[in-house]
């Protein structure tokens, strides 16, 4: 028997993606479509014009920008909160094992966030 006050969840066909793997495809392929990456610089705030974003300052000065990934991790909603923008996104406490299988793992869906 396994005690879990905080509730569990068991998904024997689940899979795992390397994060960094994962974080570097995202990166080529916004790439791809124009995306400028700029490493080291911090977003310090998100500037809004008619309830749309328009750009975003940082670091390194204002960014105009129509869209903007927020890519804080659990960090997320604390983040958005803060910025004063209305949301409905929530952290999760979640536990990770990473086990190692005898066999080859079928091919399942897997999920990054």
């Amino acid at each position: 028997r396994v005690q879990a006050p905080h509730g569990a969840v068991y998904e024997p066909e689940a899979g795992y993606m390397d994060p960094l793997a994962v974080c570097k495809a995202f990166v080529r392929a916004a790439s791809k479509r124009r995306a400028v990456v700029w490493e080291g610089v911090e977003a310090e705030g998100v500037v809004t014009e008619g309830g749309r974003t328009a750009a975003v300052d940082t670091t390194v000065g204002r960014v105009r920008a129509r869209n903007v990934v927020v890519a804080a991790g659990h960090r997320t909603p604390a983040f958005v909160s803060s910025l004063g923008v209305s949301h409905d996104l929530w952290s999760q406490m979640v536990q990770v094992n990473v086990l190692v299988a005898d066999h080859a793992l079928p091919p399942v869906p897997a999920f990054v966030d």
